[in-house]
């Protein structure tokens, strides 16, 4: 669930996809995301059952796939599925973000707008460049082209969030021609885009087609731009929810911090609630190890973490 591919195994101390427990840490990929969570919410059940508490409010857990590339199949289907399992009314926690101490409790999102973009020259022997056109270096030309104007025109910063202005970042590269002595007549790249609410995904998505249309006019390549995925951003949950101020008086109570609202760029299952006008808070204590080699997640961590949500259910806001 939530879980990527280990990436460069050679950076890993240890086996990525197994459970390595030295003290208080375990390490392995998807341990914290989204291991840690999915613990989490079956041990709260478990405790609130062992312990024979019955909390003031119905407890479930939604476990669903597809979260790292859409939601598609996972949490949409769910909630398209079954339009009244989750209502306005009911208290929604997605364990899938949060500082190391624990005091984070997320309640906005940036926008996601991935895109593919892909220039055109003309493939020539290397050695005779005057017969082609190289897409290569024109593609690489455009990326800092794009990736400079796209800074310049969305400069804005909000201190919600973290970071506090959208973020740019040129990512994959398709691999073009297969050997050396070969001029490459297409390069394609990809820029990942995580966009404050204040600006429209279509806004940033002109800037990057006018921005590459005049380049390659004036370089004489040709150029395809192509949305590979698109979240656009949505109100965040408010303040004085319901759902904000149980978790909030709680990790005052369990861990003895002063909670902390802020915004993230990355995506979690909250932003489709959100859409639907239901409150979420996202928080967990995460020591922000995901994706990363040696992914780990404390044991200490996890428990204090089961300890908060059943106090924000016991507890009155």
């Amino acid at each position: 669930m939530d879980t990527v591919p280990e990436g460069d195994r050679s950076l890993w101390s240890y086996e990525p996809f197994n459970a390595t427990v030295i003290g208080d840490v375990i390490y392995g990929r998807g341990v914290e995301d989204n291991g840690q969570g999915i613990v989490m919410g079956i041990t709260v059940g478990k405790v609130l059952r062992e312990l024979g508490i019955t909390p003031p409010v119905n407890y479930g857990v939604i476990l669903a796939s597809d979260e790292e590339v859409g939601s598609k199949y996972g949490i949409q289907y769910v909630i398209n599925k079954e339009p009244n399992l989750i209502g306005s009314k009911d208290l929604v926690l997605v364990p899938d973000a949060g500082n190391a101490e624990g005091s984070m409790i997320e309640i906005a999102e940036k926008g996601i707008l991935w895109v593919k973009v892909t220039v055109y020259g003309k493939q020539a022997h290397a050695s005779l460049p005057e017969l082609g056109l190289n897409a290569y270096r024109l593609g690489s030309e455009l990326t800092l082209e794009i990736d400079r104007r796209l800074h310049e025109v969305f400069s804005y910063e909000d201190p919600l969030f973290i970071p506090p202005r959208s973020t740019f970042e040129p990512t994959k590269v398709e691999p073009n021609v297969g050997n050396v002595n070969t001029i490459p007549g297409k390069h394609v790249f990809y820029i990942d885009c995580r966009i404050l609410p204040k600006y429209g995904i279509d806004e940033v998505l002109r800037v990057i087609k006018d921005t590459a249309n005049n380049y390659c006019n004036t370089h004489g390549c040709r150029v395809d731009i192509e949305v590979v995925s698109r979240e656009d951003p949505v109100q965040p949950t408010s303040a004085d929810s319901e759902i904000v101020r149980r978790l909030a008086k709680a990790i005052r109570i369990v861990k003895g911090l002063e909670p902390k609202l802020l915004g993230i760029g990355g995506g979690t299952y909250a932003r489709y609630l959100r859409a639907r006008g239901i409150p979420v808070a996202v928080w967990m204590t995460s020591k922000e190890t995901a994706h990363a080699p040696d992914e780990h997640v404390l044991l200490s961590d996890v428990i204090s973490d089961v300890k908060t949500v059943v106090a924000s259910l016991l507890t009155e806001p």
